[in-house]
């Protein structure tokens, strides 16, 4: 058994088109073929003032990725990233990441000693902590960050972000 190729953001090219390996792996025998797309995640970064419309035709390898899953007679679970989506309204509490405390927008870490705000939930001792911090708590109500966010923030355990949607997508003759 060889393992399954698995193809990163920047391995696809810019534009409309696919890299070879990638095309021919996906119109190809490999069983499964992934490629991570990060178009979304990447656009959302940037300014809050506009709005933002996402389809097959601005997600440029997208359409690229589908003609050659169907050339290859594949299927394809579509499955997005979970992240939460600011609204209008979004409310910033102050104070929470003074000093040289590490955080953000939906989390921040803790000493042994403290304990969560009501507004979050610390996850266990044994999950991941910024280096000299015992854990994280994050942010469970979607209302509210701990600074200023950009679209699509992650880190909170709000529903919105603990969600990943999936799609699948397949022939109907499959």
């Amino acid at each position: 058994d060889t393992a399954s190729p698995l193809y990163l953001r920047r391995d696809l090219l810019s534009g409309h088109d696919l890299a070879d390996d990638i095309r021919e792996a996906a119109e190809g025998k490999d069983r499964l073929v992934a490629v991570v797309v990060n178009a979304i995640d990447e656009d959302l970064e940037s300014s809050v003032q506009v709005a933002k419309d996402y389809s097959l035709s601005s997600i440029l390898p997208l359409d690229a990725l589908l003609s050659a899953a169907e050339e290859g007679q594949r299927a394809v679970l579509l499955v997005a990233d979970h992240g939460h989506v600011l609204g209008d309204g979004t409310r910033p509490l102050p104070g929470r990441l003074g000093g040289n405390r590490p955080g953000g927008a939906r989390w921040r870490a803790l000493t042994k000693d403290e304990s969560p705000e009501d507004d979050e939930v610390a996850l266990p001792e044994a999950s991941w902590a910024p280096r000299g911090w015992a854990k994280v708590a994050c942010l469970w109500d979607p209302a509210v960050v701990n600074r200023s966010a950009s679209y699509g923030e992650h880190g909170g355990l709000s529903m919105a972000e603990a969600v990943a949607p999936a799609m699948l997508i397949a022939p109907d003759w499959l």
